[in-house]
């Protein structure tokens, strides 16, 4: 696992990478961190290529901070990252909560993906989920 920073926008974006194979890139919610999707799922998942993104929110990311100024901001961020890092068409998770959310807003504005699971999303009903063009597995408990 490699610990790397690379600029979008502006704002320092620190990201996690792991493997060789398909992109999947994990989100997190918004009490954790890119280290937490690692701690809790590991970091070797055979055929894929692991980007844990620290997003700008939340006590424990350290990437730069912002508030976002509309409800698309941070998948509007996130759509930045994957394209600075040349992923193409990743597998996208994120949850709990606000890191599902981000997930499904940025399905939802049908940027490159092939597939989203989310986990807990949160403000769901302010989504339009029609949007989605791609296979999404929603998990809630």
């Amino acid at each position: 696992m490699s610990e790397n920073r690379i600029t979008v926008n502006g704002r320092s974006v620190r990201y996690l990478v792991h493997g060789e194979g398909k992109p999947m890139v994990m989100v997190h919610g918004f009490s954790f961190s890119a280290d937490d999707w690692i701690n809790c799922c590991g970091n070797n998942f055979e055929g894929l290529k692991i980007y844990a993104i620290d997003m700008p929110y939340g006590p424990k990311s350290r990437s730069d901070h912002f508030m976002p100024r509309n409800d698309d901001d941070y998948a509007n961020h996130l759509y930045a990252i994957v394209k600075a890092l040349n992923i193409e068409n990743p597998i996208l998770i994120g949850g709990a909560s606000l890191g599902g959310e981000t997930v499904l807003r940025y399905l939802a504005l049908n940027y490159p993906a092939t597939a989203g699971i989310v986990v807990g999303p949160v403000r769901v009903p302010s989504i339009n989920l029609s949007r989605i063009k791609v296979p999404v597995m929603g998990i809630w408990g």
